[in-house]
C-alpha cells in the first residue's frame, strides 16, 4: 500500500509496483497514483514510471445504464465511495457518513460488500425524494494491493 510518499519514492525503495487510495491531485481533481518499477537488462531497479488513475472516468461509460435503470458504483475496501453516477456521493464514506445513518441495511450491506468477494443483497435507500428498493449484485477487484468493490444497481 502506498504511504503519504508518492508512488516513485516508494517503487524505488521497495521495488514492487504500488497503487495509492483515492487522493486529492495537485491539479485538482481526485484519483489513484500509481507507480511501477523499471529494471535494466541485469535486473537492476533503474528508475520508475507513475501515473494518475481517475476512477470517475474509468467507470464513466458505464452512466449509458443509467437509462435503463441500472447504475454502478465502486467503493474502497475502507468504504469510501469512488463512484457514484449522483456525484455527491462520491468521497463519503459509506460506513459513517450521516445520509447512511438512518438505513441500516446500507450500512450492512456495505460491510458485505467489502468482506465477501462476490455477492447479491437488497436495501432500502431515499432516491428522488422517495424510499426506493434497490437489489446490488457485486465483485471484489484487487489492484496493486487495493481493494476495490464493484457494483451495480438497480431497483428492485
Amino acid at each position: 500500500m502506498l504511504n503519504d510518499d508518492g508512488p516513485v519514492r516508494v517503487v524505488m525503495e521497495q521495488g514492487l509496483p504500488v497503487m495509492s487510495p483515492l487522493l486529492m491531485t495537485l491539479e485538482g481533481y481526485e484519483a489513484v497514483a500509481i507507480g511501477h518499477p523499471i529494471f535494466d537488462a541485469e535486473g537492476t531497479l533503474s528508475g520508475a514510471i507513475s501515473s494518475l488513475l481517475r476512477p470517475d472516468q474509468l467507470m464513466e461509460s458505464m452512466t449509458a445504464f443509467t437509462e435503463m435503470g441500472i447504475n454502478a458504483m465502486v467503493m474502497q475496501a475502507d468504504g469510501l465511495v469512488l463512484y457514484d453516477p449522483d456525484t455527491s456521493r462520491v468521497r463519503r464514506d459509506t460506513f459513517t457518513d450521516p445520509i447512511c445513518q438512518g438505513f441500516p441495511q446500507i450500512k450492512a450491506v456495505a460491510q458485505r460488500m467489502v468482506n465477501e468477494i462476490s455477492g447479491n443483497d437488497r436495501h432500502s435507500f431515499q432516491q428522488n425524494g422517495g424510499l426506493v428498493e434497490k437489489r446490488v449484485a457485486w465483485t471484489i477487484v484487487s489492484i496493486l494491493g487495493e481493494r476495490w468493490t464493484i457494483a451495480v444497481n438497480t431497483l428492485a
